[in-house]
């Protein structure tokens, strides 16, 4: 596809203040107590989520590692806009064809009496919304995906992890090395004069359990988009991070490339967990797309946490 078919959104020119950064305690306790919890059944499975807001519905997909409560900040200052929807991804996973994880995105759309829906999506939960967008896009209005990828190419010892860990009890902190290498990944990314924030990021994405990941990690070895992409009809915004590493990065040029009209959003000191260390400059990208607005830059600083 020809480089200027994409809208590319650079924010380094022109700034606006940065907002009030927000108390992640206070809003994870009002999320707690302001969310409505529900459980369906998918095939035998158990799934587990919790809706919040009013307005047009907007299905939160999560990424491989940690729980829904990763998204709480975002989903909390987009909850006046939409109808957020969130929901866990389940230990037992029925199946590792990676066109099978969108069915659990359409039965929380069932559940929720939702015919059509936009889509928001981060890391490895980009496999379902592609499928989704393939399988019935009739149904999605939109797609805003953060850290997407077509193809993953595994290290060895991740596909040791995918084919041997679904039999390994315990949580991902357990494992020797786990919490330096998500220290290593994630926290030079977090907001400077918080560091209680990366506690909690640290904590979440620790106890992600082993046979949960090694399922998905399982579905992601098989995973492949790549030839799809072309065909692809739905509206998409593709958010890409300074923090992305050079394989993600190079994922995302292909992404870029090759889907029709691509638009994409480039976020400066933003890591692979913008939706948690800075959840007003995510909610500019996904309000100002989904609404067909014109997003305002966000402020330029390593403390700019939005």
């Amino acid at each position: 596809m020809d480089p200027v078919q994409s809208k590319v959104v650079n924010n380094d020119e022109q700034f606006e203040p940065c907002p009030t950064p927000l108390s992640w305690q206070e809003v994870l306790k009002q999320f707690g107590e302001q969310t409505e919890r529900w459980s369906i059944d998918v095939d035998g499975t158990d799934v587990h989520g919790r809706t919040i807001g009013t307005g047009p519905p907007l299905l939160f997909v999560n990424g491989l590692l940690g729980d829904l409560h990763l998204l709480s900040l975002t989903v909390w200052v987009l909850r006046e806009e939409f109808q957020c929807i969130l929901f866990d991804w389940p230990d037992n996973l029925s199946g590792t064809a990676p066109d099978s994880l969108s069915k659990y995105l359409f039965a929380v759309a069932d559940t929720h009496g939702v015919d059509r829906f936009s889509l928001f999506s981060t890391g490895g939960g980009c496999m379902a919304a592609f499928h989704a967008m393939r399988q019935q896009p009739d149904r999605i209005d939109k797609a805003v995906l953060h850290g997407a990828f077509s193809k993953c190419e595994l290290s060895f010892s991740e596909r040791v992890f995918a084919a041997c860990g679904s039999v390994l009890p315990g949580r991902l902190g357990w494992l020797p090395g786990a919490v330096r290498i998500l220290q290593q990944n994630h926290r030079p990314w977090f907001p400077p004069f918080d560091s209680s924030r990366w506690s909690f990021a640290e904590a979440n994405l620790s106890t992600t359990p082993i046979r949960r990941l090694a399922k998905l990690s399982s579905v992601m070895a098989r995973f492949d988009f790549t030839d799809h992409l072309g065909a692809l009809e739905t509206p998409l915004m593709l958010v890409r991070c300074e923090g992305d590493s050079p394989l993600q990065s190079k994922a995302q040029d292909i992404l870029q490339a090759d889907i029709p009209n691509a638009n994409v959003e480039w976020l400066h000191t933003c890591g692979r967990l913008a939706f948690l260390t800075h959840p007003h400059r995510m909610k500019k990208i996904i309000k100002a797309f989904l609404q067909n607005e014109s997003p305002q830059p966000a402020a330029k600083s390593l403390a700019s946490n939005s």
